[in-house]
């Protein structure tokens, strides 16, 4: 093999690593590089939404996205909630393929009184508009670009839609860790940092720039 760049004979791999971007910087991590996750608009908001349909014993019902950081960000808050509130009246429905966020196969029936979305359905506002004609409350927990803003008909933490948040480059599971995190405050937990692997996983799987301090 012949190393591209400066003298590193005995070390190879901090070469390798060097041509690709990653420098030493990336590795000094301290809570000074931590994003605040008051940054993100409506995130208490959906903190009291779901707490009050927790509390409500209202039907919840996750719309688990098709691929790997729709699962894996799904999975991070269905087993919070679930692990905190054991009698919680949640289930999940799944895509009969590559569909994304609320598309023709995802059938919400009469009765189910909160819908949760993760990593998808920040442009779907007719679809939230016609849940919310039916009393049925929307969140929404995404990464993606969305350019009529914020939907009237559904509450939307987005990193994209957020202007204060700094990194943009987080995936929907990314997100999803920042509101688990705000959940902790809110309840006085801390169980946000178990679900870490999985937000690396849905962070690599959506081939997100890790360079995003």
């Amino acid at each position: 093999y012949k190393l591209i760049g400066g003298n590193y004979t005995f070390m190879p791999i901090e070469c390798i690593l060097e041509n690709r971007g990653i420098t030493k910087e990336l590795f000094i991590l301290d809570s000074s590089i931590i994003e605040d996750y008051n940054n993100y608009d409506n995130i208490q908001e959906g903190i009291e939404l779901l707490i009050k349909h927790i509390k409500n014993k209202g039907k919840i019902r996750f719309v688990v996205d098709s691929d790997t950081d729709g699962n894996t960000s799904s999975a991070m808050l269905y087993n919070y909630i679930r692990e905190i509130y054991p009698n919680a009246d949640i289930e999940y429905k799944l895509h009969t393929g590559k569909q994304h966020g609320l598309s023709d196969d995802i059938k919400i029936e009469d009765g189910i009184n909160f819908v949760i979305l993760c990593d998808s359905s920040s442009n779907d506002f007719k679809q939230h508009k016609e849940l919310h004609d039916r009393n049925i409350d929307v969140l929404v927990i995404d990464h993606h670009l969305c350019d009529d803003g914020y939907s009237p008909y559904a509450t939307v933490i987005n990193n994209q839609l957020s202007k204060r948040v700094k990194n943009k480059n987080l995936s929907g599971a990314g997100v999803v860790y920042k509101f688990l995190k705000a959940l902790d405050d809110y309840l006085f937990e801390n169980k946000a940092d178990y679900y870490l692997d999985l937000v690396a996983l849905g962070n690599v799987a959506d081939v997100m720039d890790l360079h995003e301090k």
